[in-house]
Formats: structure tokens, C-alpha cells, sequence
């Protein structure tokens, strides 16, 4: 909560001394890596929507590219609508629920995802596709959510989500990003490695 309403004073609290190397120890991180610095401006807040002719589009607003690095989200914003689709951001607060599963807390992980359906039902009735930015995000939407919950709104969801280059290899083939005449070496996320897949991100690169 700190963090997202005063991110100088978090990020303050963090890098001194003795809360650093508290957090680092309660953490289980290593003292030699640096704590995260949190964004001056998440991008729920910087996010500026404009008139777009394109096929709507909701951005999911993962905890990391929110807070911690929300220029992924701006760049991915660019590339969507270079695309020729209109981005927007939920309408409100939305959590993929995976924090909750993964300790085994699944009564919260329930109650976190079908706030989540009620915030995004227009956009999912309407057919709007849901691209994000995080695989651990996606991977609990597609696969996590409609286990856990039996609602068709969990189902539609997990069938209208999209990694950012499966959006723009099935839904936008036309288009071509330009060429980068560069080599890369690529580290596959775990969980698009175990559940979604790289083959659309391969075949845009």
C-alpha cells in the first residue's frame, strides 16, 4: 500500500541500511542483490486513453509491470496500437489470484478472481481479448481461474487471453513490426516454457 501511494517514501524505507538487509533476510534474498525500485508513476496512473478506431484491446496491469516497470506497459501500449488496436486498462481493480494459490490460500485466491470477472464481465461479454504482459499472470488466468471457479465468466476469460505476440500473430497478421537488424538470445519465462508456449513470440522475432 505504501508502495503504490508514496513510492519515494517506500523506495526511501527500502534502501536504507537496516530495513534493507531486514527485508533481504525475511525475503530469503541474497544480501549482495539490490531491493526493487518502485516506479514514481504506476501505470494505471500514467495510462492515457485516446479516441482509436482499432479493435479494442484490455491491457492486463500485472503487480510488476505496474508498479516496478511500467515503461513495458507504455511500450506494449505503442506496439498495440501501431497494430491498429485500441488499448485500454480494466476498469478497475483486477489480481490473476496466483499469490493466493501458490500458498495455498485458495478461499482468498476465489474471492480475488471473481472480483476480477466482475470488473472485466462488459469486456468479456462483448468479445474483447485480454493481453498480458506477465506469463505467471496468464497462465493462472487461463489455467487457475476457470479450475477454481465454476463460472463460464472464468471460461471466456481464460479463452479471450493472449500473450502480447499471440495477439499480434493471430489477430493482427498484417501487420509487420520493423525490422531490427540485430541478434538476440531469448531466456523463456518458466511458465510460458510449462503453459502457454514461445512459438508466436519465435515467429515475431
Amino acid at each position: 500500500r505504501l508502495a503504490s501511494r508514496t513510492p519515494g517514501a517506500a523506495n526511501a524505507l527500502m534502501s536504507a541500511r537496516g530495513t534493507s538487509t531486514l527485508l533481504k533476510r525475511l525475503g530469503g534474498i541474497a544480501p549482495e542483490r539490490s531491493l526493487p525500485v518502485v516506479a514514481p508513476v504506476p501505470l494505471t496512473r500514467a495510462f492515457r486513453p485516446r479516441p482509436g478506431t482499432g479493435r479494442r484491446v484490455v491491457l492486463w496491469p500485472d503487480t510488476f509491470t505496474n508498479y516496478f516497470a511500467p515503461r513495458i506497459g507504455v511500450a506494449a501500449i505503442r506496439v498495440l496500437r501501431a497494430a491498429g488496436f485500441d488499448p485500454v486498462l480494466p476498469r478497475g481493480a483486477v489480481c490473476c489470484g496466483l499469490t493466493w494459490v501458490s500458498t495455498g490460500q485458495l478461499s482468498t485466491a476465489r474471492r480475488v478472481m471473481r472480483r476480477t470477472l466482475r470488473v472485466l464481465e462488459p469486456e468479456l461479454a462483448a468479445g474483447t481479448p485480454v493481453v498480458g504482459l506477465e506469463p505467471s499472470c496468464l497462465s493462472a488466468l487461463r489455467g487457475d481461474v476457470p479450475d477454481l471457479l465454476p463460472d463460464p465468466r472464468a471460461k471466456t476469460l481464460a479463452s479471450q487471453t493472449y500473450t502480447l505476440a499471440e495477439l499480434l500473430t493471430q489477430q493482427a497478421p498484417e501487420w509487420t513490426p520493423t525490422a531490427v537488424p540485430r541478434t538476440a538470445i531469448t531466456q523463456v519465462h518458466c511458465h510460458q516454457h510449462a503453459t502457454l508456449g514461445f512459438d508466436a513470440d519465435e515467429a515475431l522475432l
